[in-house]
């Protein structure tokens, strides 16, 4: 993750999010990497961006709750599940 371009970065979270995440009234991504999750949070936070990692049993999740923060990420990402969640259309963004 580090190696890559910004716009590589946003690419793969987007996939990321698609493939291990879930979108309700927060986005969380899943992972058995903390390693990872812990680059794409300082990535995520050098966009403006806020998140916390938490540990589900043994997966750990990076979590973005605010409305504000998920309105900037939702700005960023082209995630099929953002841009199909109807949980998140109130909140806007795009």
């Amino acid at each position: 993750f580090k190696g890559l371009g910004d716009e590589e970065k946003l690419q793969f979270i987007s996939g990321f999010l698609d493939a291990d995440g879930t979108v309700t009234d927060r986005i969380v991504i899943y992972n058995s990497n903390k390693m990872l999750l812990e680059e794409i949070q300082e990535f995520l936070k050098s966009k403006g961006i806020s998140s916390h990692i938490y540990t589900f049993g043994k997966v750990f999740g990076l979590q973005i709750y605010r409305r504000s923060e998920i309105k900037k990420l939702m700005k960023l990402l082209n995630s099929v599940k953002l841009l199909s969640s109807s949980r998140l259309k109130n909140i806007g963004g795009r």
